[in-house]
């Protein structure tokens, strides 16, 4: 019932009206109550407005919380593409309040853990595996489903391998070897091509992915 103009007014009178210099704005449309009956349309359309202060929620503390839960990495050539925080590019790397603000959400979202019978891989579907060599991005990206290792966890030692590559060797169903991470191509080329090399020797393995976006 209201124009575009109108609700900014709203906006600006109520952010006025509670002396906020600086506040997180939720306005609000909903039926309100009108007849009686299960037909939403027979009531009014209201409207609400909701101001906070940034506070803990969205502001300086909430954006240090977010950098501490995960660690923040643009390169220099990402970094010159991204025009704001708020454009596209940015919200990929960026931290943001809002990471926070779901108390609910799982640190392990995919539940891979679950499915890791040895150290840095995973093993879901019978056929496939996915072989965690490195821990290390160009970019830290803030919807990583494993943003609880990502940037954290040390890189895998030699007998870690070691251990990954013999239960592939040790299990003749898996025929599909998915090279993630982090990002595989943050390692060296000697160490890529040696683990690679070490897989494709494995005679029941038939396909290697590697995973990136370099």
């Amino acid at each position: 019932p209201y124009s575009k103009a109108e609700l900014e007014a709203a906006i600006k009178a109520t952010i006025r009206a509670n002396n906020l210099p600086a506040c997180y704005i939720r306005p609000i449309v909903y039926r309100g109550y009108g007849e009686v009956g299960v037909n939403p349309l027979n009531s009014p359309i209201d409207v609400s407005i909701g101001v906070w202060e940034w506070g803990a929620y969205l502001g300086p503390e909430a954006l240090e919380k977010a950098e501490k839960n995960f660690p923040v990495r643009i390169n220099s050539y990402y970094l010159s593409l991204v025009k704001s925080a708020d454009d596209p590019l940015g919200r990929q790397v960026v931290p943001s309040p809002l990471e926070t603000a779901d108390p609910s959400a799982d640190a392990d979202p995919l539940a891979e853990d679950a499915d890791s019978p040895v150290p840095h891989l995973v093993h879901r579907y019978p056929d496939r595996v996915l072989l965690l060599a490195t821990y290390q991005c160009a970019v830290y990206c803030r919807f990583c489903t494993r943003r609880r290792s990502v940037g954290r966890t040390p890189a895998p030692t030699g007998a870690e391998m070691d251990r990954a590559v013999a239960y592939i060797a040790g299990h003749a169903q898996i025929r599909d070897v998915i090279v993630s991470g982090g990002d595989p191509l943050m390692l060296a080329d000697s160490a890529l091509g040696s683990l690679l090399a070490r897989i494709r020797a494995i005679p029941h393995v038939e396909i290697i992915r590697v995973d990136s976006r370099i």
